[in-house]
């Protein structure tokens, strides 16, 4: 970078260390350092358990980012058993100094994976006929109207699986 750069404190934030205020720009945003390939054997235990559907929203400037210049929010849909850490893992791989990420906006709690699996596909069938699929399980269209979709789907579906326990009980 040829111009100086320093930070300075914000009004009410803790102090910046010294090395920090000092480092140029470029230090900071240095290239990362991937671990050493290891090779043998791995394994792994999945088990099923509580999963989640989740909706994200891209931000930043993402007018231009799909054909069509669309003016509408861009959304990923998709599930998890850790919503947060799947959108931590998604914007990993922006860099740092990028002005786009995914944020999550939206996450419904369902007891299995297998659930939350037959919540997504549905959610995704109802997201293609009243939006723009961009492809996979990304989708445009207006904020409002995509939360409130997603929610109507969720909670349709939830009310289903709680009937179903319902009468397996008993109660009604």
């Amino acid at each position: 970078m040829s111009h100086p750069v320093e930070e300075v404190q914000v009004y009410g934030e803790p102090t910046i260390p010294e090395e920090v205020i000092k480092a140029p720009l470029a230090s900071i945003w240095s290239p990362s350092k991937g671990p050493r390939p290891t090779f043998g054997e791995r394994k792994s235990n999945h088990v099923d358990g509580e999963n989640c559907v989740y909706l994200m929203e891209l931000e930043g400037l993402t007018d231009r980012l799909l054909a069509g210049n669309s003016t509408h929010s861009i959304f990923k849909v998709g599930r998890s058993n850790a919503p947060k850490r799947r959108e931590d893992e998604l914007n990993s791989g922006f860099p740092p100094s990028a002005l786009k990420r995914w944020r999550l906006i939206r996450s419904e709690k369902f007891t299995d994976a297998d659930t939350a699996h037959d919540v997504e596909e549905e959610l995704k069938t109802e997201l293609d006929v009243e939006f723009r699929s961009e492809g996979g399980e990304f989708f445009s269209g207006r904020k409002r109207e995509i939360e409130s979709l997603f929610s109507r789907v969720c909670t349709q579906r939830m009310h289903a699986i709680l009937g179903a326990e319902g009468k397996a009980f008993g109660t009604k």
